[in-house]
């Protein structure tokens, strides 16, 4: 018996993305990033539920709560034959979070994926209701929601999660959005989430109602190079990157995964579901210990600059835009006086001019238009790379997050 944090994976095909996916690009002599034969006697146990196994005990779409797991899943050794299928994401936050405190946490990670599933089919019935994300289907009979591949609604909660309630959580790190890049779905997802997030506080875990979130930043997408006649997997995540951006400014304790330094191959057959979740696991497992005040590390070296606030002059030129998380204080990667990677917004909230920023504080930076802005963003460019578009960083020279800002 092991006693420890129990966190969940959530999210759709990079949450799903596998150990055995993960292993295919890693170099057996690359003992850092977690090759295949590595060592796995570490006190971590996996749980695994995916959509592709149906709960009889509910009709999928409805809004009725499995009561009970279904499923003959149990808790499971961390080994190399049981995490072959696991997420990636998820063991490799377990494996880093238990050896940054030195194995005196055990962890146990609930997988739950629903791949291209957009962020109706993970809500439950109350934030569905309320947002009206879906709409009941009499010739289907079940909740139909929308964005990409959008099918059954409400069913990733309703069946998979509503039986984890009772179940104590330390935390939940999430990997979603891409199916709710555009559209209505983009505009309405930080409000939505938000909203879901405090739904999970107080029915999951009501002994810890504040537990954290670390949602996962999209990393840099690349269009297919020319000439190229493969399958190329792409969506302009740009926009809804920055919209979840968002989110740190709209409820506690939830925590951005800085992704924007972490994949740069231009190259790379499928540049949906890059090979970075090894440093994106890395990430996260040093803000969660960074939060449990565990490993001697401290979120100023865990985390890049998050936003803490945007303010706009009473002309509309000027934006003043405030940080936390700068450690000795805000700078730009290469040393230049000049931050890039903000842009402006046209009245339709998408990008429109690069602005550049000034570096005005400790934690702020200011950004001038001789135009009023309508608003502004940071990462916002799908395509952008920290480093080369981007260069906004702490002191520990980790890069700051996506946001997105409309002037009120």
């Amino acid at each position: 018996m092991l006693i420890g944090d129990v966190y969940m994976v959530i999210g759709q095909s990079n949450a799903a993305y596998s150990m055995n996916e993960h292993w295919a690009f890693v170099d057996s002599a690359d003992t850092e990033r977690c090759p295949r034969n590595s060592n796995y006697d570490l006190p971590i146990r996996i749980n695994y539920n995916t959509q592709n196994v149906p709960n009889t005990s509910v009709k999928r779409g409805s809004a009725q709560e499995a009561k009970d797991l279904s499923r003959t899943n149990t808790w499971k050794l961390a080994n190399q034959s049981n995490i072959t299928s696991f997420s990636a994401i998820g063991y490799l936050f377990a494996r880093n979070y238990v050896n940054l405190t030195g194995g005196s946490v055990p962890v146990g990670m609930i997988e739950i994926d629903g791949n291209g599933q957009p962020l109706g089919a993970f809500l439950c019935n109350q934030v569905a209701d309320q947002y009206k994300t879906d709409s009941y289907d009499l010739m289907k009979g079940y909740y139909v929601t929308t964005g990409v591949n959008a099918n059954h609604g409400r069913f990733l909660y309703n069946e998979f999660m509503a039986p984890f309630s009772r179940m104590p959580i330390a935390g939940i790190l999430w990997y979603q959005g891409e199916s709710d890049y555009s559209g209505k779905e983009a505009n309405r997802y930080a409000e939505v989430f938000t909203a879901y997030v405090e739904y999970m506080r107080g029915t999951h875990n009501t002994n810890n109602k504040d537990f954290p979130v670390f949602f996962v930043e999209f990393p840099t997408m690349y269009t297919a190079p020319a000439g190229y006649t493969g399958t190329w997997a792409y969506m302009d995540v740009g926009r809804i990157r920055a919209l979840m951006g968002n989110m740190v400014m709209m409820s506690d304790n939830l925590f951005q995964i800085q992704s924007s330094d972490l994949w740069a191959d231009t190259t790379y057959w499928n540049s949906l579901h890059p090979n970075c979740k090894y440093e994106q696991a890395l990430r996260a497992a040093k803000i969660a210990c960074a939060l449990n005040g565990e490993g001697g590390i401290t979120m100023d070296n865990a985390s890049g600059p998050i936003v803490e606030s945007v303010t706009f002059s009473a002309d509309g030129k000027t934006a003043t835009v405030k940080y936390k998380n700068v450690g000795d204080g805000l700078r730009t990667v290469d040393g230049s006086g000049t931050v890039r990677g903000f842009t402006t917004l046209t009245s339709l909230g998408t990008a429109a001019l690069d602005i550049a920023g000034t570096i005005v504080g400790p934690d702020t930076v200011e950004l001038t238009s001789s135009n009023p802005l309508i608003g502004i963003a940071y990462n916002m460019k799908t395509g952008y790379f920290f480093g080369n578009q981007l260069n906004l960083c702490n002191s520990a020279g980790i890069p700051a997050g996506a946001f997105l800002a409309t002037r009120q």
